[in-house]
C-alpha cells in the first residue's frame, strides 16, 4: 500500500474515532448530545397530510365532421411527453367472413406512413422528432399511436391526419406483409400458447360466422383472397371521421390542441359512409363443449374454459369484474388458492375478461403438466360451479371491492392507462367523460344481490366451452373418459 492510502486510512480512522468519542472527563456530554440528536430513528413517522384523489380531466370536443376530441393535461410520469392516439371503431369485428384479416392488413398499412412522409422517409421522420410510432388492432376497435415531445404535437397531429387521408399505395408491399403474416400464425403455434388459445376460442365460444370467430390475423386460406384492391377500399370504411377520435394526454395546453385539431382534422371529409356493427351469426358455435388442439410440441398443457357475456357497455360490466377478481383475477382469488396453493401448480391460474361491444369473452386458463389436464379442468370446473354453491360473502365482496377500486386508482400512472378512459369512453363503455369532462373511478358499489345475479347466470360449468391445447395422443383417452361430452379434436 502507498503512503498515500496509509495516510488516507489514518485520516479516516481518526475521524471516526472523533465521531464515536466515548465518556470521559467532561462526564460524556458529547455522547449523550449525539445519541439525543439520533433518538428520531427509533421513532415511527407521523402520518403526512391526507390528499384527496382527483382523477384526471378531460376536454371534450365533436368536431363538425363528427370526429370526437379528448384531451387530458394529466402528466403523471413527470417526463416531458404526449401521447396522440387516433382510434376507430370496428377492429377485427368489421372482417368479412371470406377475408378474415383484412382489417389487420388495413391498420398495418399505415406504418408506411403518409403524405410527404411515406415509406424510409416516414421513419427517417419519426427519428427525426424522436417519437414512437405502433399500431394496434383489437376485436372491437383499433389505434394508431404516437409519443414524443410535447413541443412537437402539431406535428403529431398533421402526421396522424397524413396517414389516414395520403396513404402510400403499394401493392409491393402487401405482399410482402402477407407472407409475413403467414409466417407469424406459425410462430404462434409454437412459441405463443397463449395467443395460439385465443385464437381458437373465440370461434370455440362465438362460432366461425360470428364478428369475434376468427383470428386477428387471418388464416392462411383467408389471407390468400385479402386483395390488395378490397384492403384499399376497406382503408375508407375504417378510418372515417365520424368512426373515429382523437385522444391526447400530456404535457399540452388543451385550447392549443383543440385549435390545431379543428385546423387539421376538420378538414377531414370521407364521400363513402363509416363502417357500422352489424353482428352476425350464420354459423353456431361447434356444439361440442370440448375442443382438443393438438400440439405435440408442447411438453404441458393449457386448459382453458371461456363463454360469452355481457357487452362493454352493458350496466352489470363492474359487477361482473368484481366477480371475476374473486374467480380468478387477483392472485388471491378462488382459482388461486385451489390451483396453486391447494393443488400445488406450479403455475397458477388466472381469468380475464376481454370486452367487447356486442358481447364479451370471459375465459380462464391454467398451464400445467399433461398428466395433470384432467385434474386441473376439474378443478376449473368446480370453482365455476363453486361461486353458486359457495357465494361470496360479505369479506369477499369487500375484499374485491377495494382491490378493484385500487387498481383503477393504481390504472392512473402512465399516458396509456389515461388515454385508455377516453378509449374506454368512446367505444362505449361505463364513463361519464362526455357528462362530467372525467372518469367515474367509483361507480356504484357492487352488491350481494347484484353478485349473486351474475353468479347464477353465467358461473355454470355446463355453460363453459372447454379447449385445451397439448398432444392429442397423450390427452384424447382421459378426456374422454372425463365424460364431458363429444370432444371435437383439431389437428
Amino acid at each position: 500500500m502507498s503512503y498515500r492510502n496509509l495516510l488516507i486510512v489514518s485520516m479516516g480512522l481518526s475521524l471516526v474515532a472523533c465521531a464515536t468519542t466515548q465518556e470521559g472527563d467532561d462526564g460524556g456530554t458529547h455522547g449523550k448530545a449525539f445519541l439525543a440528536a439520533e433518538a428520531w430513528r427509533t421513532q415511527i413517522p407521523s402520518s403526512g397530510t391526507k390528499k384527496t384523489f382527483r382523477p384526471p380531466q378531460f376536454t371534450y370536443r365533436i368536431l363538425k365532421n363528427g370526429l370526437k376530441l379528448y384531451v387530458s393535461e394529466f402528466n403523471p410520469s413527470g417526463f416531458p411527453l404526449v401521447m396522440v392516439q387516433l382510434v376507430s371503431k370496428g377492429g377485427i369485428s368489421a372482417d368479412s367472413l371470406a377475408a378474415r384479416g383484412i382489417t389487420h392488413l388495413t391498420y398495418q398499412r399505415t406504418h408506411l406512413g403518409g403524405g410527404s412522409h411515406v415509406g424510409l422517409g416516414f421513419r427517417s421522420y419519426l427519428r427525426q422528432l424522436s417519437a414512437y410510432y405502433g399500431v394496434d388492432a383489437g376485436y372491437d376497435h383499433g389505434t394508431l399511436t404516437l409519443v414524443g415531445q410535447p413541443r412537437h404535437i402539431e406535428r403529431f397531429i398533421g402526421l396522424l391526419y397524413a396517414i389516414v387521408t395520403q396513404p402510400l399505395d403499394s401493392e409491393e408491399w402487401h405482399s410482402k406483409y402477407v407472407g409475413r403474416l403467414h409466417d407469424r400464425i406459425k410462430e404462434e403455434v409454437y412459441n405463443d400458447p397463449k395467443s395460439d388459445a385465443l385464437r381458437h376460442l373465440m370461434p370455440t365460444v362465438f362460432g366461425l360466422g360470428h364478428n369475434y370467430g376468427g383470428s386477428e390475423v387471418g388464416t392462411s386460406k383467408t389471407l390468400k383472397r385479402a386483395f390488395y384492391a378490397d384492403v384499399k377500399k376497406h382503408f375508407e370504411t375504417i378510418f372515417h371521421p365520424k368512426n373515429s377520435a382523437l385522444v391526447v394526454v400530456g404535457d399540452v395546453s388543451s385550447k392549443a390542441v383543440v385549435r390545431i385539431t379543428k385546423r387539421v382534422f376538420g378538414r377531414w371529409f370521407s364521400a363513402g359512409a363509416p363502417w357500422r356493427p352489424s353482428f352476425r351469426s350464420r354459423v353456431k358455435a361447434p356444439a361440442e363443449q370440448v375442443t382438443l388442439v393438438h400440439r405435440k410440441h408442447m411438453s404441458q398443457a393449457l386448459v382453458c374454459i371461456g363463454q360469452k357475456v355481457m357487452a362493454r357497455n352493458h350496466a352489470d360490466t363492474r359487477a361482473f369484474q368484481v366477480a371475476n377478481t374473486i374467480f380468478g383475477g387477483q392472485y388471491q382469488s378462488r382459482m388461486q388458492q385451489t390451483m396453486r396453493e391447494g393443488g400445488g401448480y406450479t403455475y397458477h391460474g388466472s381469468s380475464q375478461v376481454h370486452w367487447m361491444y356486442g358481447a364479451s369473452l370471459f375465459a380462464a386458463c391454467s398451464k400445467v403438466e399433461k398428466s395433470q389436464a384432467m385434474r386441473a379442468l376439474k378443478e376449473l370446473l368446480g370453482e365455476v360451479d363453486g361461486m353458486r354453491s359457495r357465494p361470496p360473502g360479505k369479506a369477499d365482496l369487500k375484499k374485491a371491492e377495494s382491490y378493484f377500486s385500487g387498481q383503477k386508482v393504481r390504472s392512473y400512472q402512465t399516458l396509456p392507462q389515461i388515454s385508455s378512459l377516453a378509449v374506454q369512453d368512446f367505444l362505449g363503455g361505463p364513463t361519464s367523460i362526455r357528462k362530467a369532462g372525467m372518469p367515474n373511478t367509483e361507480g356504484s358499489q357492487t352488491t350481494e344481490e347484484q353478485l349473486k345475479a351474475i353468479t347464477h347466470q353465467y358461473f355454470r360449468s355446463e355453460q363453459m366451452k372447454v379447449l385445451i391445447l397439448g398432444d392429442a395422443v397423450e390427452l384424447l383417452t382421459p378426456l374422454k373418459s372425463a365424460k364431458l361430452g363429444k370432444v371435437r379434436v383439431i389437428w
